[in-house]
């Protein structure tokens, strides 16, 4: 599979690109009258639709442990919230891109949770960086 041979970073860099594509296709479905919580959920049902398609096709396992579905619960709790409020900043927002820049400053929640929870590094550079997004996030929003 292509996906298992690329690296975190073009990954990454492929999720740019799709994510800021979706972004725009969100703005554009709720200026043309499509509300938050419908184009959701037709979303996410094509989003299932496809995805089933591809774990079958790759003989995923269906079965989950009692952990696995706690995580998953939250998960979904989450992603009913982030992905609402998502969509709704992208309609009333001036420009779509503040948006995705304010959402982007989730690297600050990620990176630092994953010190205590993961035991990942944060370099200095790394801290410095983070610093860095915070202050373009306060900017945005003056």
């Amino acid at each position: 599979m292509v996906l298992m041979k690329m690296n975190w970073f073009w990954l990454a860099v492929v999720s740019l690109f799709a994510l800021s594509f979706l972004f725009i296709f969100f703005r554009k479905l709720t200026s043309i009258g499509l509300k938050s919580e419908v184009l959701l959920m037709y979303y996410f049902g094509i989003v299932a639709v496809i995805f089933g398609f591809y774990a079958f096709s790759n003989r995923a396992s269906f079965q989950l442990t009692q952990l696995q579905i706690i995580f998953l619960i939250a998960a979904g709790i989450a992603g009913v919230v982030g992905n609402l409020f998502l969509v709704e900043s992208l309609r009333v927002a001036p420009n779509p891109g503040y948006t995705s820049a304010v959402v982007a400053g989730n690297v600050i929640l990620v990176s630092i949770a994953a010190v205590f929870i993961f035991q990942s590094e944060l370099s200095l550079v790394k801290g410095a960086g983070i610093v860095l997004a915070v202050i373009g996030i306060i900017l945005l929003g003056l």
